[in-house]
């Protein structure tokens, strides 16, 4: 994830380390776990006189030491810590528990066998290869995870832990593997599952993102775990579920109410996801939906956002979740128009590689990329307009969504909208 360098509110705690961290390229071979430690100089953890990235073993800094100990005294000072039983990683029909008792098992107090098995169990499925390259040693048939976008069926509502678990739309079969699975919507979520889990085995968790300056003055952000013990010997660990850490330079630490505000950034953008599924249904009934219902959903999606500046202002997944409205809804408005009776009269069976081509690309520059054999036929200048038209059409209406958004923040109030109209995306 991208996005501008925006100013750290009270719910996060950032950490600087004064130089890029740059861990091992790991495979199944080298720790994907991070531990900063006060006392890196046994056998064990220096090689040469430096640090063995196998053990992943790093030296932590006083300063560093200080201000993580600041950061989690901050973390766990209401209302940034929450009640574990209303906040993100809070259970529903005992399903966290299950999960947690899945992951630790026997593993006792065994911190490193219960994050490895953590890795295993809770990052989603990312392809054949990518499990070839890491293959997985833990495994448990009822708890199966991978990342979709099919938030289209799910529910918009807040993706809590025991949400993530217990709905239903989110059960479907691993086209790969044909395991039943759990459909996660957004990178985030399974750190939430992550989080959930650890703090069932007594540690305090923080999903945190790694942080990387880029060529332009902005920065990276990758979501990474932090798990904290400021008395301890290692007063921090940090790793990624995919088992390949990133670098970084700082990493920020999310309180529980800042993982609140993710959440419900998510939500904005189901209802996004919610809003194309349902332009594109009335396309194809031949219906044009109504302006009323077009607008109170974007002030809906408005509303998500603002819940999520309120708890993180300034938090950098508004823009991840406004660019990813701005996508979706082009792609919609693209599919609605090739599925018109005058489009297919004037392009005949390119309309049909058209919508295939934009329904399996990620991005429209991608689908854009994927019809460039048509570029200099007579028809490849009705494609740029078509996209270009559509990119318009989705400019407008996410840019009608901050308008809306930036009324929340001046009235500190949501909109009023009409949430339970069966007519209505989403509901």
């Amino acid at each position: 994830m991208t996005a501008q360098i925006v100013k750290d509110a009270p719910s996060v705690q950032r950490l600087m380390f004064g130089k890029y961290v740059t861990p091992t390229q790991m495979g199944h071979c080298h720790s994907p776990v991070l531990s900063f430690m006060r006392n890196a100089s046994g056998v064990n953890t220096l090689i040469d006189g430096e640090p063995n990235r196998a053990a992943g073993a790093i030296p932590i800094t006083s300063a560093v030491e200080e201000r993580l100990h600041s950061a989690a005294l901050d973390l766990d000072t209401p209302p940034f810590s929450r009640d574990a039983g209303k906040g993100p990683y809070a259970d529903k029909d005992g399903m966290v528990q299950r999960l947690a008792r899945a992951v630790i098992s026997n593993a006792g107090d065994d911190r490193a066998l219960i994050i490895d098995r953590v890795m295993d169990l809770l990052r989603p499925f990312a392809g054949v290869q990518a499990e070839m390259l890491a293959p997985r040693t833990f495994h448990d048939e009822e708890f199966n995870f991978i990342l979709s976008d099919g938030c289209a069926a799910i529910p918009d509502v807040l993706p809590y832990a025991g949400a993530i678990l217990t709905q239903r739309e989110r059960r479907t079969l691993n086209d790969d593997t044909g395991a039943p699975s759990i459909i996660l919507t957004s990178m985030m979520e399974p750190y939430v599952l992550a989080a959930a889990v650890l703090r069932q085995a007594g540690l305090a968790a923080y999903p945190s993102l790694a942080v990387l300056p880029d060529e332009q003055g902005g920065e990276f952000y990758t979501p990474v775990m932090s798990i904290v013990n400021v008395t301890g010997e290692v007063p921090l660990q940090t790793f990624a579920l995919l088992r390949a850490h990133p670098d970084f330079s700082s990493l920020i630490l999310m309180s529980d109410a800042a993982v609140m505000g993710v959440l419900n950034i998510i939500v904005a953008e189901t209802r996004a996801k919610h809003l194309c599924v349902d332009i594109v249904e009335h396309s194809k009934q031949g219906l044009d939906i109504q302006e009323s219902v077009v607008d109170n959903q974007l002030k809906r999606i408005a509303n998500a956002l603002f819940e999520g500046h309120m708890l993180w202002p300034g938090t950098h997944f508004i823009n991840d979740a406004v660019a990813f409205m701005n996508n979706e809804l082009a792609k919609a408005s693209i599919i609605t128009y090739v599925s018109q009776k005058e489009a297919m009269e004037a392009m005949g069976p390119l309309c049909n590689q058209i919508a295939a081509a934009v329904a399996t690309s990620q991005t429209i520059s991608e689908a854009l990329s994927r019809l460039a054999a048509y570029a200099n036929s007579p028809a490849g200048l009705t494609i740029e307009q078509l996209f270009e038209e559509a990119v318009g059409l989705a400019t407008r209406l996410s840019g009608s969504t901050l308008t809306y958004l930036s009324m929340c923040v001046e009235s500190s109030r949501p909109h009023d909208t009409f949430e339970h109209n069966r007519k209505q995306p989403g509901q």
